[in-house]
């Protein structure tokens, strides 16, 4: 097969996905497991264990609000409020490393750091130990963290459909260039 109609068939490929990209709309009724392939059978563990989990965690979740003290001193509180802000200094670099190259993995690195977002913001505003932290965590939680969070939400939301996006223009890029 020549190099020409190697690139042919690309660009026709690309065309398709571009009006696939373009029109996409959510199958009807989901999809199968035949159109899923093995690794898509394989996950269907997924859903049921998750569930049970989650339900596990609602007799804990009581457990925990009953029986836990209301105040408590940490050894290395220092530490772990330091090494959870490196960790999401990562997750925040991871996030736009992805987010200039355009990589898939946008969507997992958006959604992890929403997540490491959140969870700043919450204790950050539950552990305040006197007005005057609370006075500087709830603003910070409610103008930084929750927007940046929810700007997170959304590349994670619209990153596979930005990454199909830019591979259909570099496609058709590609095919405008060589047809000059």
């Amino acid at each position: 097969m020549s190099e020409e109609s190697v690139i042919g068939q690309l660009a026709d490929v690309a065309h398709e996905a571009a009006r696939a990209v373009d029109g996409a709309v959510p199958a009807e009724g989901g999809v199968t497991d035949r159109e899923l392939g093995r690794a898509g059978r394989r996950a269907r563990w997924a859903g049921p264990v998750f569930a049970g989990l989650a339900a596990a965690m609602v007799p804990w979740t009581v457990y925990l609000a009953v029986t836990l003290p209301s105040k408590q001193t940490a050894e290395h509180y220092d530490l772990a409020w330091v090494g959870f802000d490196v960790a999401l200094l990562a997750m925040l670099a991871w996030t736009a490393w992805t987010a200039f190259r355009r990589s898939p993995v946008l969507t997992v690195s958006a959604s992890m750091t929403a997540m490491m977002l959140l969870v700043d913001a919450w204790f950050d505003v539950v552990t305040a130990p006197s007005a005057k932290e609370l006075a500087l965590s709830l603003p910070m939680a409610l103008i930084v963290e929750l927007p940046l969070a929810a700007v997170c939400i959304w590349l994670a939301h619209n990153g596979q459909r930005i990454a199909e996006r830019l591979v259909v223009l570099r496609l058709r890029r590609r095919r405008r260039a060589r047809t000059r």
